[in-house]
C-alpha cells in the first residue's frame, strides 16, 4: 500500500510539472523530489542491512522471551500460567520452548479458546486439545518448536503425576517473526528499487531546468 502511495506521489509530481510553466518552480520540485527520494534510500539500504545481518536473530532470541516456574500439586487440577505466541504487531513470535522438572509432570499448551470452553471438563479432556501432542510429559525435560499460530494467548497447565509436588521451570524463546524476515526486505527492496529509478529520473531532467532555476 505505502509502496502505491509514493508510485502515485511520483506522478502526480510529474503532473504538477507538466503545468507549471516556471522553470525555476520546476528545478525546486525537481531538488525537493531528489532530495527525498535520496533520504528514503538511506533509510531502506539501513533496514536492509538489519534485517540481513546474521547477528540480529541471534541477538533478538537472547534479548526477548520469558521464563517462569510453576508448582503443580496434583494430578488432576493443574498449576497454569498464560503466555503469549508474539507481540500484537507480529515483529516477534514465540519458536521454541523448553520445560525442566525435579520430579514427574505432565505439561499441556492450550489455545485460550480451547481452555475457556474445557477447563472444568478433566484432564483428559484438555490433553486432547494441547498442542504439544507428543512431548508433554517432563521426565525431566521437554523441548519443542512452538507450531506457527494466529496471535493469541495460550495457557501453560501443569499437572504432578502421582500427586507429589513438583516444579516445573520453563523457558519461552521468541525471535523475529517468519513473516517478517520475508516480507520486509523484499517491501524495503521495492521501495530501494524505486526511489533509485525516480533519482536517476529526476537527475536527468533536473539538468534541464538547472540553467533556468533561480532558487538554489
Amino acid at each position: 500500500m505505502l509502496l502505491v502511495i509514493v508510485i502515485e506521489r511520483f506522478i502526480f509530481t510529474l503532473l504538477e510539472m507538466r503545468f507549471i510553466k516556471s522553470t525555476s518552480a520546476k528545478f525546486i520540485i525537481i531538488r525537493h523530489g531528489l532530495r527525498s527520494s535520496i533520504a528514503w534510500i538511506i533509510v531502506m539500504l539501513v533496514v536492509l542491512l538489519i534485517l540481513w545481518q546474521p547477528m540480529l536473530p541471534d541477538a533478538v532470541e537472547k534479548n526477548l522471551g520469558e521464563s517462569g516456574s510453576l508448582l503443580a500439586t496434583s494430578s488432576a487440577s493443574p498449576a497454569v500460567a498464560t503466555m503469549f505466541n508474539g507481540d500484537a504487531l507480529g515483529l516477534t513470535e514465540v519458536v521454541h520452548m523448553e520445560f525442566e522438572s525435579n520430579g514427574l509432570a505432565e505439561v499441556f499448551i492450550i489455545t485460550e479458546e480451547n481452555y475457556n470452553l474445557f477447563m472444568n471438563s478433566g484432564k483428559d479432556v484438555l490433553g486432547g486439545y494441547r498442542i504439544n501432542i507428543a512431548d508433554y510429559q517432563a521426565d525431566p525435560f521437554i523441548s519443542l518448536d512452538f507450531p506457527k499460530t494466529v496471535h493469541s494467548r495460550f495457557y501453560i497447565l501443569v499437572y504432578s503425576m502421582n500427586d507429589i509436588p513438583v516444579e516445573v521451570d520453563y523457558t519461552i524463546t521468541n525471535n523475529i517473526s517468519s513473516s517478517m524476515q520475508t516480507y520486509i526486505p523484499l517491501i524495503a527492496l521495492l521501495f530501494l528499487v524505486t526511489h533509485l529509478v525516480w533519482v536517476a529520473y529526476t537527475f536527468m531532467i533536473g539538468k534541464r531546468y538547472a540553467q533556468g532555476g533561480i532558487y538554489r
